[in-house]
């Protein structure tokens, strides 16, 4: 029982990104954004 407890809550925290996945991505989206337009202003700085 006490290994049960752990696998279970991976599951829960797989579970859990698998229906952010959305939102994750949208995420990523927008730092790889901000992380371009922070290079381009400084490269043209």
């Amino acid at each position: 029982m006490v290994r049960v407890y752990p696998e279970t809550r991976l599951i829960n925290i797989n579970q859990f990104f698998i229906e952010n996945e959305l939102l994750n991505l949208l995420l990523g989206i927008f730092f790889v954004r901000d992380f371009c337009i922070a290079v381009k202003f400084n490269i043209f700085t």
